[in-house]
């Protein structure tokens, strides 16, 4: 059993892993507790490989997965992960190849995920 991504939330209360194939589970552990919160399968149908996986920082409840042609938002609520559809206008959310979560500050609390294409192009998404 290998994992291909392992990541803690900003609180360190939480810890993200990201399993290999061919099952691909991704685990939500409650660190202090050395308990198991929450798991699913990320792969999409065709068992592509997921190689990361990313709290926000603003709010832990949000996690990011991303791999070849599979790009997820899941919201941790109620002891489940639960799928949302992340859209980007007109293009495919398979085209993401990187992410990274931007907090907002004093002026602006409105937290952002970046999100880069195999066009070169970076993609905005705001929370709040």
């Amino acid at each position: 059993r290998e994992y291909t991504s392992i990541t803690f939330s900003a609180d360190s209360k939480m810890l993200l892993a990201q399993g290999g194939g061919p099952e691909w589970n991704l685990m939500l552990w409650v660190w202090e507790k050395s308990k198991v919160a929450a798991t699913l399968k990320t792969t999409n149908q065709q068992g592509m490989p997921v190689h990361s996986c990313s709290f926000s920082p603003g709010d832990g409840s949000f996690i990011g997965v991303l791999g070849l042609n599979i790009y997820k938002i899941f919201k941790y609520s109620d002891g489940t992960l639960k799928s949302l559809n992340p859209t980007f206008g007109k293009r495919e959310p398979n085209s993401i190849i990187s992410q990274q979560w931007v907090p907002g500050d004093g002026t602006d609390s409105r937290e952002r995920l970046l999100a880069g294409t195999s066009d070169g192009e970076v993609l905005i998404m705001e929370n709040g």
